[in-house]
């Protein structure tokens, strides 16, 4: 019984890479493509994952070791192995920290933690251009595999001569994007390490990512 469940896992597996890359190709085309579809391919792939996961976790051997790391400090669910996930962002409202590429730039926007005087809540946002943007990727890709903090990555960028100087915010911003189409999972608090694609790829996804251009013109 467990022979045919763990070939059934692989099977899902298989599976879900095959429609994960489908739809890569998809956003890579020139062509448009309609998100919705890309979103729904996506949503079905990332099932076939969780699946082929349950699987697994119930074949797996039971040990009192394997939820929490080395600190005790319980490791947070790794997506899928390739897991780019865009879909949630491209049918839906995405809550902040709201990420997008607009003007050649990434942007990162928040909510303001304390209400303005007048009872609403403004917004404040950072940004790092694209050039920069693909910098950091790159070397984050580079790192892999291994898990890194983001000072760790910064000080990685500058040594590797990729940009001469580079403030930590630019790099946060970088971190949150990756971590909002998991691109990055976080195996300890603190912690970064990939989860799967490549910058390419990445870029591509938060290509599709809506673009908020209204909420720029806000008080930082």
């Amino acid at each position: 019984m467990q022979t045919n469940n763990t070939s059934d896992s692989v099977l899902l597996r298989k599976s879900q890479e095959k429609l994960h890359a489908i739809a890569i190709e998809l956003l890579k085309g020139d062509f448009a493509v309609e998100g919705k579809l890309v979103a729904g391919i996506l949503e079905e792939a990332d099932l076939l994952q969780q699946v082929a996961s349950r699987i697994e976790e119930h074949n797996a051997p039971s040990s009192t070791g394997s939820s929490v790391c080395q600190n005790n400090e319980a490791i947070a669910p790794s997506p899928s192995r390739t897991g780019l996930s865009p879909s949630k962002s491209i049918i839906a409202s995405e809550s902040f920290p709201l990420v997008f590429i607009q003007d050649n730039a990434l942007y990162k926007v928040g909510e303001k933690e304390k209400p303005d005087p007048d009872g609403t809540r403004g917004t404040w946002w950072k940004r790092v251009s694209l050039k920069e943007a693909e910098e950091i990727m790159g070397v984050i890709a580079a790192l892999a595999p291994g898990r890194y903090r983001q000072s760790e990555i910064r000080d990685e960028v500058i040594a590797r001569g990729a940009l001469p100087t580079l403030p930590i915010y630019r790099v946060d911003v970088v971190i949150t994007a990756l971590l909002k189409i998991n691109a990055l999972s976080v195996p300890t608090r603190g912690y970064y390490s990939v989860a799967g694609g490549t910058p390419q790829e990445w870029l591509h996804v938060l290509e599709r990512y809506p673009k908020r251009g209204d909420l720029l013109s806000a008080k930082k």
